[in-house]
């Protein structure tokens, strides 16, 4: 299954993005977000991907962000709630504003974003709220340096989980570290604990 893609930027707009990899384009549907955010033709980045699979269709989802990613698809737990619908919500309300209106109830806020009426709002609200704690437990972006190191410490043998776990430790104590020192930090804490 995909997880994220990195590669080339080669077509963007406010809807989908495509990234070429290893000759490959592929084409991601985004949240308007993603597209004000301002990658650039030829510009390197990673999107973090949710494939959808249909019998008609196979499309994928992509996001800047771990959060985001997550948070689409517990969005697309709530009855009623598609991917487009979803990606509006992504797209007009950051992960942090969005648990903040439904930890508050705040059903106005979410329907005035498009597509959201006041029923789906309520039912966002009803069928989330105990899921925010859930919310909260994500992380914060991983961006390319990050995901090399989690790479290498995956490499010397270390578990995907606790060289994530690792690597966000190593980012609290310097979060401007270049990717030899992020490694080498991230083994000084496994070797503290």
């Amino acid at each position: 299954m995909l997880d994220y893609i990195k590669g080339s930027v080669v077509e963007i707009n406010s809807e989908t993005i495509t990234i070429e990899n290893n000759g490959i384009g592929y084409k991601i549907f985004i949240p308007v977000s993603l597209y004000f955010k301002g990658p650039k033709i030829h510009d390197q980045v990673m999107i973090f991907i949710v494939p959808i699979y249909r019998e008609d269709s196979q499309r994928l989802f992509g996001f800047s962000t771990r959060k985001d990613q997550q948070t689409f698809e517990k969005l697309l737990l709530v009855t009623g709630v598609g991917p487009k619908l979803a990606l509006s919500l992504i797209g007009h309300l950051d992960t942090k504003e969005l648990e903040v209106a439904i930890a508050q109830n705040d059903t106005q806020s979410l329907s005035k974003i498009p597509g959201i009426g006041k029923k789906t709002a309520e039912r966002l609200v009803l069928e989330l709220r105990d899921k925010i704690k859930t919310f909260k437990n994500i992380e914060t972006p991983i961006d390319g340096t990050t995901q090399d190191a989690i790479q290498a410490l995956i490499h010397l043998g270390y578990p995907q989980k606790e060289a994530y776990t690792l690597i966000q430790k190593a980012l609290k104590i310097d979060s401007n570290l270049d990717l030899a020192n992020l490694i080498k930090k991230a083994l000084q804490q496994a070797a503290i604990n």
